[in-house]
Order: structure tokens, then sequence, then C-alpha cells
């Protein structure tokens, strides 16, 4: 019996060690996860995945998994897009910064010794980034070679009554010694200094007269590091006309569209070739005539601050930019772009381009312009509106909205109405218009409303925020007013703006 047990004692181990070897378990792995995403845009990147040992999980004695936990790839392998260098005139000095939103601005001078010419002044800053499809804005004008005066004349007459001729001589001595007493350049010789009588004939020398003129010029020549100042140097010197000008009466005329002129000093422009033409005036380069049948590009930085009572410290840059990139056979395609700099409100933080906010307000952009604009007339184009907020004190949308309305206008874009936007709300059993950043905070109710004020069409409406019936019409009511507000300004605005430019023009309106 002892032994008997002792045999099952040890058959029972060796059973239960089988067993657990048999019932031990080892690591396995799970599916791969999503790929992340990649680590740059552009210029090539990595992309990673991984996987866990929990499917399952080893015992503490089971084997781990074997093969690796992670892989990568490559990504975005095409070329990123930049900016290039700004085409600078003669004699530009650039002053350009990098903001934080990936667009370089850039402010221009001239050299010294150089100036602008007072009817082509540069614009404010030159900006190329995203927004702008990598392009940059506009070029700078040409600077101008002033050739300063050599020497400043100065001519006093002095009239003596009841002298003789004969004493004019003496006159004469006199004042020179007087200039030489109280001028260091007639002393020193470093200045000219002529006295001419008019009065004394060779009949009439020995006779008094009853006036005698004494001419006095007094010449100081300039040294050429003499700084007389811009406008001084505007009115005296004589300047060479830049590349894209050409000179007329004595004063410097921009080339006008159709024509460039790429050397200094011309009386004229040249023509571009058969069927071509320029986009803007004052072109430089035969380069800068392109085909006709393409599209013109015109940008239009609008500054827009307190469009309607109550729109504070709000500030848009607005791109209006043709293309024909994407093509539809029979209306324009629409395509907008908005965005907000990362210094535009008091929270300071860095908003991703394309985010769900912004898309948004793309959309709603997207949607009300293609109900303004006459696309019919566009067909096999595109114009891209990008709208940049610069400082935002609440009612994005509205500002967004109207700023862009008027640089559609001042592009020129057939539209067909003036589209105006405007927010209200009901606070404390009253209907407010255009409400602000702290308003919209508040959690009220908000309605947003697009309209053509003209045919009183609405072609936007959104509201956030609950509202009771009762009140919807009349909130809805105050808003329509509001976009009503804001066409009376908008349209005194641009009938300002044409009325300047055809003064300017010398043009009469009817």
């Amino acid at each position: 019996m002892r032994n008997g047990a002792t045999e099952r004692t040890e058959n029972e181990m060796i059973n239960l060690f089988v067993l657990s070897f048999l019932l031990l378990v080892n690591g396995g792995w799970s599916v791969w996860e999503m790929w992340s995403d990649c680590s740059v845009t552009c210029g090539g990147g990595i992309q990673r995945r991984t996987r866990q040992c929990n499917s399952p999980p080893p015992d503490p004695d089971g084997q781990p998994c074997s093969n690796i936990s992670s892989e990568t790839k490559n990504c975005s392998q095409e070329t990123c897009q930049t900016c290039g260098s700004i085409r600078r005139g003669f004699g530009n000095v650039l002053y350009c910064n990098y903001t934080s939103d990936g667009h370089q601005v850039c402010q221009v001078g001239c050299r010294q010794g150089l100036t602008f010419l007072l009817n082509h002044l540069p614009d404010m800053f030159y900006i190329c980034g995203p927004n702008t499809s990598y392009q940059w804005s506009n070029s700078p004008p040409s600077c101008a070679a002033a050739r300063g005066p050599s020497a400043v004349s100065s001519v006093s007459t002095l009239s003596y009554v009841g002298i003789s001729c004969s004493n004019v001589a003496e006159v004469e001595q006199q004042l020179r010694e007087k200039a030489s007493n109280e001028y260091p350049c007639v002393r020193n010789g470093t200045c000219e200094f002529k006295i001419q009588a008019f009065g004394c004939s060779s009949a009439r020398k020995r006779r008094s007269q009853r006036e005698v003129k004494i001419d006095i010029k007094l010449t100081i020549p300039l040294s050429n590091d003499r700084d007389l100042g811009l406008e001084t140097l505007n009115s005296l010197s004589n300047v060479t006309c830049p590349s894209g000008t050409y000179a007329a009466d004595d004063t410097c005329e921009l080339c006008s569209i159709g024509k460039y002129q790429d050397n200094v000093g011309q009386t004229e422009c040249k023509v571009c070739p058969s069927g071509y033409t320029t986009e803007t005036v004052a072109s430089r380069d035969v380069s800068d005539c392109i085909d006709r049948s393409l599209s013109s590009v015109v940008t239009i930085i609008a500054d827009i601050g307190d469009i309607i009572a109550n729109t504070l410290r709000f500030r848009l840059i607005d791109y209006i930019r043709g293309s024909r990139s994407k093509l539809l056979h029979n209306r324009v395609l629409v395509n907008c772009q908005y965005s907000m700099a990362t210094f535009s409100t008091s929270e300071r933080k860095r908003r991703p381009r394309g985010d769900r906010k912004s898309q948004e307000m793309t959309m709603h952009l997207q949607q009300t312009f293609n109900a303004a604009i006459q696309t019919n007339l566009y067909p096999r184009s595109q114009i891209d509106i990008f709208v940049e907020v610069l400082q935002s004190d609440g009612g994005n949308y509205c500002a967004s909205v109207n700023a862009a309305t008027l640089a559609v206008i001042d592009a020129g874009i057939p539209m067909k109405d003036f589209v105006c936007a405007c927010s209200a709300s009901h606070i404390n059993d009253t209907s407010v218009v255009d409400i602000n950043y702290l308003e919209e905070s508040s959690g009220g109710p908000e309605i947003i409303v697009a309209v053509l004020p003209k045919s009183d069409q609405i072609v936007f409406l959104e509201m956030n925020g609950r509202l009771h019936e009762d009140n919807l019409s009349k909130v809805i009511d105050s808003a329509v007013k509001g976009c009503k507000d804001v066409y009376t300004i908008l349209e005194r605005t641009v009938r300002d703006n044409v009325s300047e430019v055809a003064s300017s023009h010398g043009w009469e309106l009817q």
C-alpha cells in the first residue's frame, strides 16, 4: 500500500505538470491600430501605427508576443509650396516678417538717394502664404533716381530813388562788404555773390535817376550728401522715370493696361504683343503680358473697422482672386476660405487651418456669395474669396460678409445686389441687434441673417440656442432691419469711392 500510494502521488504530480503546461497562455497580437496623421503636410513625413500584445495577454510564465509592435511608412512626399522671392522693382529695400499662420508679410522702401513717385506709391503690405495660394499679393513699384539740384540761388531786388548813377559803384561796394560780414561763405569764397544795377545806361550815367534797381544774387552750391528732405527733393529734383512709367510734361505717368516699360527714363511705353494684355498698370516687363482669354487676377486688401454700430475692434483682410483652376461649364465656381489669426482674440492659441469652425464658416460664406454673385456671367472660371480675421469681438460671419461684399464690388464682379449680414438676439424681453462677443458668450439665443436688401430675399439664416416661437419673428425682423441699415452704410461708402475715383480722372457722374 505504501508503495502504491507513493506511485499514485508521483503520477498525480506528472499529470499536474503536463496539465499546467497545456493550459499555459502565451501572448497574442491585437489588430493594428489606424495609421497616425502624417508628421508633416509636405516635403516627406512619417506615419506610424502600433499593436498591443493583449489578445490574449501572456501569463506570467507564458511566452510574450514575437515580431514588431509598431510600423512606419512614408507620407506627404509631394514638394512643399513656397512663396518664392517677391518681384522687386529698381532700388527696393524689403522688410519682411513671418506670421504664426505661415504667411510672409513685407513692407518696402527705397535705397538711399532714391524715392517712390508720388503717383505710384507702394502698398502698405505685400502678403504671401496659404491664403494667397503662395503667390504674392502684388509687386512693389520701382524707385526713381532723383537728381537733386547742384545749387540753390536767392535773388533780391533793391530800389534806390534819387541817387546818381555815379554813386552806384559805391553802393555796390557797401553791399559787398555787408554780405561779407554777414555770410561766411561770401567771405571765404564758397558761394557766389553777384550784384547788377539797372537804370544807368551810358547816356544817363552823369544824371540823377528817379529810380535805380540793383539785383543781388546769392548762389550756394549743394554737396551730394546734403539732405533736403523728401518733399523738397520731389519739388526741386529732376526725376528719372523708373521702369513701368514714362516721362510726360515733366512728370512720370504710369503705363496703362496693355502696355509695359522695362527701361528707365523713357518717353513712352511698349505695347504688349497682339492678343496679350497686362493685368495692372505700371507693368515692368513683357512677361507681365498675358493671354487676353485668361481671367484677370485682382487682389484687394480691405481694412474694415466698425461696419455697423457695435461691431468693434474687428478687422479683416479680404483677397478676391480669379483663376481658371477649376472649371464649370455653365457658371463660375465661388470658392471661399475663412481663418482666424492666432492673435485675433484674447485667447492666444494656435488655430489649425481647416478646423471644424473654419470649415463651417467657409461653407456659410460660399453659400451666401453663390446666391449674390451673378455666377452665370463667368462660365469656366473661379473666384476665390479668402477672409482672414485679424481681430475679433464677435459677429465674425456678419463682418466677413459685409467686408467681402465691398471687396467683390471693388473688384468689379457683377452682383445681383449687395449682400448684407447682421446678427440679433433676445435679451431681457428686448430684441438686440449686432451682438458682440460678451453677448454671444452669455448663452442666449442668436439669429444670423444675410439678405439681398433690395428684394428682401434672405440668402442665409442660422439660429444658435433656443428661442420661443412667439419671439422668433420679432428677432428675425430686427436682424433684417439691421441688414438694411448696413446696406445704407455700404452703399454710401461705394458711392463715395466711385465719386472720388471719377473726380480724380475728370469724369462726370450722371
